[in-house]
């Protein structure tokens, strides 16, 4: 696993308890989109979200992470395999699996040669799907501008690879048969505590902990509160889905 840039580990219990799921509809238009339903592979799983959605439509799941601490962390399931491996050395079989995922992962890995892997591992007819997303946005005017505020303290203090998501995907390459994705929103109802605890496993606050000595999260919290009033209350967070896929032969 050589050039892994673990950004994750320090923080891998607040991935489970924080970070949004994905909506249901998008594993189930992966699994009609990929022509047999025997094996995926779950590319940097992380703590096996994507993996166990992925169970209730492939027979076998095998889900690598190069984070140990992530793997420690995932939700065991019957149909599914978790490996401590990297994107570009998947341990995987030659022509394994009917389908590659990658969920909120793929800007970090090392394109050519997971494009390389993918098509070692890849059956003929496989898809491969990229799924991600980027800056949530709200409802209320206020909280939109408190989080403007919070995104500005911190970015610089993303790494080079995120702003593959704030371009949606469109700067990386993706040397595959296209496939048309749907339009796809998720969203959620969550009380301060829940999004202040997402915004807490951006890897931007860490880093900016580390250079500054400001906990970002914690400077931004009276702005926040002040826009989001009863901090029990639920706000709509939302989060236009990326999505890529494509035929790998």
């Amino acid at each position: 696993m050589t050039g892994f840039a673990d950004h994750f580990s320090g923080h891998a219990g607040d991935y489970v308890k924080f970070r949004p799921r994905y909506p249901v509809e998008v594993f189930q238009w992966i699994a009609a989109k990929a022509s047999r339903s025997d094996a995926v592979w779950d590319c940097g799983t992380g703590n096996g979200q994507a993996a166990v959605a992925l169970a209730d439509h492939f027979d076998r799941v095998f889900a690598t992470d190069p984070s140990q601490q992530q793997i420690d962390q995932v939700s065991p399931h019957p149909g599914v395999t978790y490996t401590k491996a990297s994107a570009e050395k998947s341990g995987l079989g030659n022509q394994s699996v009917d389908a590659v995922v990658t969920a909120q992962a793929i800007h970090w890995f090392d394109h050519e040669r997971f494009y390389q892997e993918v098509g070692r591992v890849s059956r003929p007819g496989a898809i491969i799907v990229a799924v991600g997303y980027a800056r949530p946005y709200f409802e209320m005017d206020e909280l939109n501008s408190a989080f403007e505020g919070f995104a500005a303290m911190v970015e610089s203090d993303w790494p080079a690879e995120r702003a593959h998501l704030e371009a949606r995907y469109e700067t990386i390459d993706f040397p595959f048969e296209r496939i048309e994705v749907p339009e796809v929103e998720m969203g959620f109802d969550w009380p301060l505590e829940g999004l202040l605890g997402y915004l807490g496993t951006w890897s931007a606050c860490r880093r900016h902990l580390a250079r500054t000595g400001v906990d970002a999260v914690g400077a931004s919290s009276d702005a926040f509160a002040r826009a989001w009033g009863d901090p029990a209350l639920a706000q709509r967070v939302s989060w236009p889905l990326l999505l890529l896929a494509g035929r790998v032969h």
